[in-house]
């Protein structure tokens, strides 16, 4: 008989130093996740964990108030285990989250505090496999809120009493992953931090103890999980997301080649364009209304010109490609150019 076919996965990019994990409960992101989460670490970047609840209603032999101080107690340990510093809690009640404007308005705000590139989630779909095993109502409202609020916390006419104290709007996310979705299409590889990850989901000790009989095993649980996403990545472990791309952020360019004065690029949601380079700086081409393909009408803007920054006089002899947004440079390159070089 033969073997279904597998879908290959494709990698996650890691070309991003600050990701955000909103999740419902403590253990959520212990349940597939956090090996992924000590991989990134490991390379430096920053991980926040943001706890939408304290899962206080998820230890049958627990009072909530008990089992409150219990999980984030193990969650704060399991999170230090993958290079996790910073752990917040924002003590919604367990078992009874919704969907709707109170909740997006409470992520939204997390959004702007900790400005991530990426913001991480649980699986919000109906199911875990796409057919049967129904996922619980808190991670669907949960991971639905989040979606909303990487976008909401850009818009500064969105939640607009947040933006006080220092804290402003922020539109610098640039995709959503959902972990352990039926849908996923990506994958990293954990193999390396595979232990780490099983480390992190005993240090729940507490709430694996109330699991059926008490006969959990986290590292053949994991396993059951890891192996068959590792295939799909040809490695031995891997963690599968679904990848959500914001329209929030400002695009990523991405150079594909020069000819004479002109580089040409494209936007990371496939807007192509030419760049003309010339001694009174750069401009960008003007986008006509109603073009084909043009899904970002509008969003590009002249870039302050490489070598000055804002209010300084125009300097001749440009030898670098524009930057896209102000404040801030997403330019990759794909011809092995240094984009460091570009990006001061």
């Amino acid at each position: 008989m033969t073997e279904p076919a597998v879908t290959p996965l494709e990698p996650l990019t890691e070309q991003w130093q600050r990701a955000l994990a909103v999740v419902a409960h403590p253990d959520d992101l212990e349940f597939g996740v956090a090996a992924a989460v000590a991989r990134w670490t490991g390379q430096g970047k920053q991980v926040v964990y943001c706890l939408v609840t304290s899962g206080e209603a998820g230890i049958d032999g627990l009072a909530p108030e008990q089992a409150r101080r219990v999980r984030e107690q193990e969650q704060r340990a399991s999170a230090a285990l993958v290079g996790v510093d910073t752990v917040e809690f924002l003590g919604l009640p367990d078992g009874i989250l919704e969907y709707g404007v109170p909740l997006r308005r409470a992520l939204a705000e997390v959004v702007r505090r900790h400005r991530p590139e990426i913001v991480i989630t649980n699986n919000f779909r109906d199911t875990w496999d796409g057919a049967y095993a129904l996922n619980q109502a808190d991670h669907i409202a949960t991971g639905r809120a989040t979606l909303d609020a990487a976008r909401d916390a850009g818009n500064r006419w969105i939640f607009p009493e947040q933006l006080t104290d220092g804290v402003q709007r922020w539109d610098g996310v640039r995709e959503v992953w959902a972990a352990g979705s039926p849908q996923a299409t990506h994958g990293v590889d954990v193999t390396a931090t595979f232990a780490q990850g099983v480390e992190s989901l005993r240090a729940h000790s507490a709430y694996l103890a109330g699991l059926g009989d008490g006969g959990f095993d986290a590292e053949e649980f994991l396993e059951g999980f890891a192996r068959p996403i590792g295939t799909r990545l040809g490695v031995r472990y891997g963690s599968a997301f679904e990848v959500f791309r914001c329209s929030s952020g400002s695009p990523v360019v991405i150079l594909l080649g020069t000819s004479g004065a002109t580089w040409r690029a494209s936007t990371s949601d496939g807007f192509r364009l030419a760049v003309k380079m010339s001694r009174y700086g750069v401009r960008l081409p003007q986008q006509r209304p109603g073009r084909r393909g043009d899904r970002r009408r509008g969003r590009l803007r002249r870039p302050v010109p490489p070598g000055r920054t804002s209010g300084e006089p125009r300097s001749g002899g440009v030898t670098r490609p524009p930057r896209i947004g102000a404040g801030r440079c997403h330019l990759t390159a794909s011809s092995g150019r240094d984009p460091a070089a570009w990006c001061p």
